[in-house]
């Protein structure tokens, strides 16, 4: 999988073939644009000996009539789009775009499976689930770490809670939220980020198709102090939620959070 702070990166193919516009410039013609032309590059234009060193819209002048070069999958250039969809989510809940600003790159991924593969997506929740989970004991205060239900004065700021909260505020997967390791915790410089390293979480190692995705942290998450709970100062292998112990059978972590959290939402 390619993340965001590999090259070629989707970060750096943005720049490469459509530049740095501005953020309110940038709309759905920009992100068509740009779809179209991964779809015009061969699947190894980065390390293959006749175009390793051009500019990717070179390779796609040079080779542009050969019928007989293949070319980026739509299941490829998928992968491309889902950070942007992540990404403008997060300029979004961030402020730095406006509110009323449609995410540009939605509706440019195929649809998605029915059947097994739809069950499997994750559950949306609605807006009255949500306020009444934030305003559960959980959040407000518990009275001990044995009694999360229970009101009291302790906010807790475990597995239990950081993973209710990532999963609400980034719609990841409870078992891809607690697999990762510190090290999936990454800070990049994104498009118009103004200079300021973003953390980025790289979700890796999923069996579903297409799910592989670098998602940036939401400012709420930030706020709620999860680099300095969970990522500085520890080390990169280290399990981001080490408290969840592995089930013995299959080696996940989700099972010790989803038990719980099933009794308790």
């Amino acid at each position: 999988m390619e993340t965001i702070a590999d090259a070629p990166s989707t970060r750096r193919l943005f720049e490469d073939l459509i530049g740095n516009p501005q953020l309110s410039f940038v709309d759905r013609d920009i992100a068509g644009k740009f779809r179209s032309l991964i779809l015009s590059l061969p699947p190894k234009y980065a390390q293959a000996k006749p175009w390793y060193k051009m500019a990717p819209l070179e390779v796609i002048a040079i080779t542009k009539d050969d019928k007989s070069i293949q070319r980026i999958t739509p299941k490829t250039a998928d992968k491309h789009f889902n950070f942007f969809e992540q990404y403008w989510s997060y300029l979004l809940k961030s402020g730095k775009v406006g509110k009323s600003a449609d995410n540009p790159f939605l509706g440019f991924r195929g649809k998605r499976k029915n059947g097994r593969k739809a069950r499997s997506e994750r559950l949306i929740w609605s807006d009255e689930q949500t306020q009444k989970l934030f305003a559960s004991p959980l959040f407000t205060g518990c009275l001990s770490i044995h009694r999360r239900s229970t009101p009291g004065n302790l906010i807790i700021r475990d597995a239990r809670f950081w993973v209710t909260v990532m999963g609400l505020l980034i719609g990841a997967r409870e078992n891809e939220i607690c697999a990762r390791k510190v090290g999936d915790i990454t800070f990049a410089q994104l498009p118009n980020g103004n200079g300021i390293p973003t953390p980025v979480l790289s979700i890796t190692g999923s069996k579903t198709e297409g799910s592989e995705r670098d998602i940036p942290l939401p400012e709420a998450l930030l706020r709620l102090g999860f680099l300095e709970y969970r990522v500085l100062g520890r080390d990169a292998e280290d399990p981001l939620f080490p408290e969840l112990l592995p089930d013995p059978q299959t080696g996940k972590r989700a099972p010790a959070f989803s038990g719980w959290f099933t009794r308790y939402r």
